[in-house]
C-alpha cells in the first residue's frame, strides 16, 4: 500500500560542548516537526524565509547527498524554543546508548508539499523508500 508523504521530522544531534556533563550526557538532539496541512506555527516572513532557505541549501533536486551549507543556525534562531518539551534520552539509532538532552519543540512548521515530494524522491534514490507503510524518511 502506498501514501503520499505530508510531513517532515528534522531531527539533529550535536555534541555538548563539554565533552559530557556530571551525568555523561554527551550530546544534545533536537526534534522539530514540519507539515504540509497541520502546521501550528503562526510564522512571519523571517521565519518562512529561515525555512524556505533551509530546505533549498539540502539541493534535494540533486543526487549529491551532500550539501555546501545549510542554514541550520538561522534556522533555529527562527523556532519557537519557549514551548517545549525535554528530557533525557538515547541516542535514536543503535547503540541507543542513554547520553542526550532532548529538546522536542511543540510547534508544528509549515512545509511546501513540494519540498516533501523532493525530499522523498532523494531518499528513494538513495535506497529508502519512504511511500510504503511503515517506511523511514
Amino acid at each position: 500500500k502506498l501514501r503520499s508523504l505530508r510531513s517532515i521530522t528534522l531531527i539533529v544531534l550535536g555534541e555538548l560542548e563539554a565533552a559530557s556533563d556530571d551525568e555523561g550526557y554527551q550530546y544534545a538532539g533536537v526534534s522539530i516537526f514540519f507539515s504540509v496541512s497541520e502546521s501550528t506555527a503562526d510564522l512571519d516572513v523571517n521565519q518562512t524565509l529561515a525555512i524556505d532557505n533551509f530546505f533549498e541549501d539540502m539541493n534535494l533536486q540533486e543526487d549529491d547527498f551532500s550539501a555546501e551549507s545549510l542554514s541550520f543556525g538561522n534556522l533555529m534562531s527562527q523556532m519557537n524554543w519557549k514551548s517545549r518539551w525535554i528530557y533525557r534520552g538515547s541516542l535514536t539509532m543503535p547503540p541507543c546508548t542513554r547520553s542526550v538532552y532532548w529538546n522536542v519543540l511543540e510547534t508544528v512548521y509549515p512545509v511546501k508539499q513540494e519540498v516533501v515530494d523532493a525530499l522523498s524522491a532523494k531518499l528513494l534514490r538513495g535506497g529508502l523508500n519512504t511511500t510504503e507503510v511503515g517506511g523511514n524518511y
